[in-house]
């Protein structure tokens, strides 16, 4: 599942060209200039009909580019630099939508002349601020090609190229010579290779396990035993095993080596993604949280690598990958300990890189920058905030990833949905509204959070979506409008599925103005349809429904919605309400829930809000069918006073 929202007065994630199977490595055309260079022709061979311009007269400025490729391995001197200015200035302006940009050089270390060095190493700081500049998504980064690396180049541009770097900008990367490995099948690159992933059991690790599946591998997923269940469901979803193990303990790199030997005879790709954080300031950091976070991030790793070189685990041609963070390099104002572990990596992958060398291997540190997952959800607001937006994408990374099986179990059996892989209707709306609430509380956002109302909330689904399918989610706020008693607005969530648009959600907020402006009576609220504010009125009830006082703390831990008005009756107090109230995408779903079966693949479910459901209550609930339709109602049962009012009909 990928996210991308939408904060007026800041700039707007773009949404990123991600790789999908089958798609082609580039979306247009691509511009390829030298410098009299050596990859020039590598680049040519690997991309279809490229156009090749003169960066010295700077032609190639006026079409729109997928990729622009400079090849400045041969440039020497402070004066070259002006060629690749020449040429970048009028072309960069032209990339289309996450296109991208790509210098080589060739690695300053290796320049003899001060001059050479000099200007090989001005890329780096060019390459860095372009990428800071590229817009709509587009990406920026540099590839240092040592003498002789040039045959082993391919496998490399090609990721920069596609899809699969959509979230890698402003990157330095050096490529020395190897032994060329044949890829018979770009699409399944890892075909025949076994690959190892620690902490696989959800977040990047799961999704790194299911990029390498994707990608042809035999995926081994590992993770301590208390999450054996879920770790078994993405095994069996990618058709791997999974290994429980604490990577901790004495006896982990020996388990680990002989599974490997044993079940498959070795292994090709070993990342190291098991982390864990105990973030507090230096001066109140416990010893046990100093020392947690090392064992598992730093000193489980070097026990294993330890094991796989002496215990000959790895084949020929092996990689080994290694986990590390930005608050590796940069640190962290709270996380010391985390840092220190991410710096670590660092250390022993450079320490490390000659001897895998020796060895016909790789071994390489990556840090993601900030990704969302369970441990960032745990971070403080405001530094979880500042990770996402100091990006040049202004977003921050989500792990592309199925449902999680165990949080779809909980919402269904919270709502009353039937368990099953098939999402209900109003799933994916939990799955937009983290985002919704960054929006919300932003600074820059017209109106507080606290005291909105949501009054209105229509979703249209367009097919039933599953479980096993990948989802872009998509959430912005738009229509700021007046109205009666204040100013309304819309926050639309839009689901699509390798581009096809699946789901969406339109829901209205309200925020009460003691001052409203006066509107036309046409703009208002349409009067209540028959039956509406009564709760059905004299109407036999469908079913009553006795609704527990913990409804609010079992949706909130199931949705993510924590809003304490629905979970503290001390806190709805404040508020003015006597009780904790009901959320109302709760007592939405609730509604579709108590219909399932009956309801079509393609519907346009669309209700109001209307008064505040207290806990406990006992509410009655009719459905009433109308010419395919259904029009649902939800009052107190003793009353009558309406909750709860909308309609279900077919969507188009």
């Amino acid at each position: 599942m990928k996210l991308k929202v939408k904060v007026p007065g800041l700039p707007e994630a773009a949404r990123l060209r991600r790789y999908q199977p089958g798609h082609p490595l580039v979306d247009g055309p691509v511009l390829i200039a030298s410098a009299g260079g050596r990859v020039r022709d590598v680049l040519s061979a690997v991309i279809p009909s490229p156009s090749s311009p003169s960066p010295a007269a700077g032609e190639g400025g006026s079409s729109r580019w997928a990729a622009i490729l400079f090849d400045g391995t041969a440039m020497r001197a402070i004066a070259d630099l002006g060629k690749l200015h020449a040429f970048t200035s009028q072309t960069f302006r032209n990339l289309r939508p996450s296109g991208r940009l790509i210098l080589f050089g060739t690695p300053p270390e290796d320049c003899s002349e001060p001059e050479a060095s000099a200007t090989q190493r001005a890329l780096d700081g060019f390459i860095r601020s372009a990428g800071k500049e590229a817009r709509l998504g587009s990406t920026a980064n540099l590839m240092y090609v040592a003498e002789g690396a040039e045959t082993v180049l391919e496998s490399t541009l090609r990721f920069f190229l596609s899809g699969r770097s959509a979230y890698v900008d402003g990157q330095v990367i050096r490529i020395r010579p190897a032994k060329p490995v044949p890829t018979q099948d770009w699409e399944h690159p890892l075909k025949d290779r076994v690959a190892v992933v620690t902490g696989a059991a959800r977040g990047i690790g799961a999704a790194i396990a299911e990029t390498l599946a994707r990608d042809g591998a035999t995926v081994v997923v590992a993770d301590v035993p208390a999450q054996g269940a879920t770790l078994t469901e993405v095994a069996n979803r990618l058709g791997g095993t999974a290994l429980q193990v604490d990577i901790t303990a004495d006896d982990a790199p020996q388990r680990i080596a002989k599974h490997l030997v044993d079940r498959y005879g070795g292994v090709d790709v070993f990342v190291h993604n098991a982390g864990i954080t105990r973030d507090r300031s230096l001066v109140n950091m416990t010893p046990e949280q100093w020392t947690s976070v090392l064992n598992v991030n730093l000193q489980a790793q070097i026990r294993i690598n330890k094991a796989l070189v002496e215990q000959k685990v790895l084949r020929d041609n092996a990689r080994v990958i290694c986990i590390s963070s930005t608050s590796g390099i940069a640190g962290n104002r709270g996380q010391t300990n985390y840092a220190a572990s991410k710096a670590g990596i660092i250390g022993m992958v450079q320490a490390m890189a000659p001897l895998m060398a020796k060895r016909a291997a790789t071994i390489n540190a990556v840090a993601p920058g900030f990704i969302e997952t369970a441990m960032t959800k745990a971070m403080p607001f405001a530094t979880r905030e500042i990770g996402r937006r100091i990006n040049s994408l202004n977003q921050g990374g989500l792990p592309d990833l199925s449902i999680d099986r165990q949080n779809l179990a909980s919402y269904a059996d919270v709502c009353g949905f039937r368990q099953s892989d098939v999402l209900p209707p109003t799933y994916p709306h939990i799955l937009g509204f983290p985002a919704a609430v960054t929006l919300m509380v932003d600074a820059t956002f017209p109106f507080p959070l606290p005291g909105l109302v949501h009054v209105n909330n229509r979703i249209v689904q367009q097919r039933p979506l599953n479980a096993e399918e990948r989802l872009t989610v998509c959430v912005h706020a738009a229509d700021f409008r007046d109205h009666p008693r204040g100013r309304q607005f819309d926050m639309i969530t839009e689901v699509t599925i390798a581009g096809e648009a699946v789901w969406s959600e339109v829901s209205t907020y309200l925020h009460r103005e003691k001052s409203a402006r006066k509107i036309p009576s046409s703009a208002a609220a349409p009067s209540p349809a028959p039956g509406e504010g009564r709760g059905g009125g004299h109407q036999t009830p469908s079913a009553l429904w006795r609704v527990p006082g913990n409804i609010g703390r079992r949706y909130a831990a199931a949705s993510g919605d924590v809003n304490p008005i629905h979970m503290n009756p001390l806190v709805a107090r404040l508020f003015g309400f006597p009780r904790a109230i009901a959320h109302g995408m709760w007592l939405k779903a609730r509604c579709l829930a108590a219909l399932e079966g009956r309801l079509l693949d393609q519907l346009t479910a669309e209700v109001q809000f209307k008064s505040p459901l207290l806990l406990p209550s006992t509410v009655a609930f009719n459905a009433t069918p109308q010419n395919g339709n259904w029009r649902l109602e939800v009052g107190q049962a003793r009353t009558g006073r309406p909750h709860l009012t909308g309609l279900v009909t077919p969507s188009n």
